[in-house]
């Protein structure tokens, strides 16, 4: 027997009517997915993206599915390809929370950390940028919030290093041409 979302209301309950069993007796299921997510893996490992996202919008919004939190379970997938380091199917799944829960501040930080863990700065600020937006007092957005300013820190160090490098370099260059001058090594 399936997992069926049912509400009881408490005059359900006060006069001894049973919805949840009234539901199971009545429930035919051809077109309920017992295991969504390995429905939806099945598809994913097909190459069904198009069916995917057509079946995942159906569920989602589908009243049965209301006790299967599709957003924790996709976001676990994410996680589980990013630490396994499948950054391309990583990001392809955190892209599909994003679509399906566009406003979930934890769909948007999951997808900028695995552009950020792929190397994509630039799209990993967009989404943290986005995810602070819709949760700026929340601790996803605290999250987001302390994320940018790495980035932009390790940017800084890095653009201060190379800034210093460089002025090093001509320093040494400079010094070298200077002392070739002295030993008449080179003249002008």
């Amino acid at each position: 027997m399936p997992h069926i979302a049912v509400d009881m209301s408490f005059e359900e309950y006060t006069s001894n009517q049973d919805p949840v069993l009234n539901a199971a007796l009545a429930f035919t299921g051809s077109d309920f997915i017992l295991d969504p997510m390995g429905h939806v893996t099945n598809l994913f490992l097909a190459g069904k993206m198009e069916k995917l996202v057509q079946d995942v919008s159906k569920m989602v919004n589908d009243k049965r599915y209301q006790f299967f939190d599709f957003e924790t379970e996709f976001n676990k997938a994410g996680n589980k390809m990013l630490n396994g380091g499948q950054l391309e199917g990583a990001i392809g799944v955190f892209s599909l929370v994003t679509q399906v829960f566009p406003n979930s501040p934890n769909a948007w930080n999951s997808l900028a950390k695995g552009y950020l863990k792929a190397g994509a700065k630039d799209k990993a600020i967009e989404y943290y940028k986005k995810s602070f937006t819709l949760d700026a007092d929340g601790s996803i957005g605290k999250n987001a919030k302390e994320m940018l300013e790495k980035i932009f820190y390790k940017n800084y160090q890095y653009d201060y290093i190379n800034f210093s490098l460089k002025k090093s370099i001509v320093r040494c260059q400079a010094n070298s041409a200077a002392s070739l001058l002295y030993l008449g090594v080179v003249s002008l």
